[in-house]
């Protein structure tokens, strides 16, 4: 456990991977950016979630592990769509498609639906 005025912030999460092997995380993308750079040789898969997530992020902790991104605006849920599996090529990883059993519109600024390609809000 991490306390919540723990100055040490990333790397006393960091010592808590490690010393604890932990296999799998959820997180946003800013949690990752603040470990510092080692191996962490027992974590095989990452969630992140809460925020969208950059390409140099993705790029750092994608190779040799699963990583998931998963997006949901807090209105309606922890997660909405997953990108899963992905491949850092540079680029941030996409919102993905809808979970199962799930629908998402994007919407123009009257609440109109957009044709697909065009930006909008989820």
């Amino acid at each position: 456990m991490i306390a919540d005025d723990d100055e040490q912030g990333g790397p006393a999460m960091a010592d808590l991977i490690d010393g604890s092997a932990v296999t799998h995380a959820i997180v946003p993308p800013a949690i990752l950016s603040s470990l510092p750079e080692r191996p962490y040789p027992s974590l095989r898969a990452i969630c992140v979630v809460g925020e969208a997530c950059s390409a140099d992020v993705a790029a750092r902790w994608a190779p040799g592990r699963r990583f998931i991104d998963a997006y949901g605006p807090a209105e309606n849920t922890v997660a909405s769509t997953i990108s899963d599996p992905f491949d850092p090529d540079g680029t941030p990883p996409p919102i993905g498609r809808p979970l199962d059993g799930r629908q998402i519109y994007v919407l123009d600024r009257g609440l109109g639906v957009v044709p697909v390609g065009v930006v909008g809000e989820l």
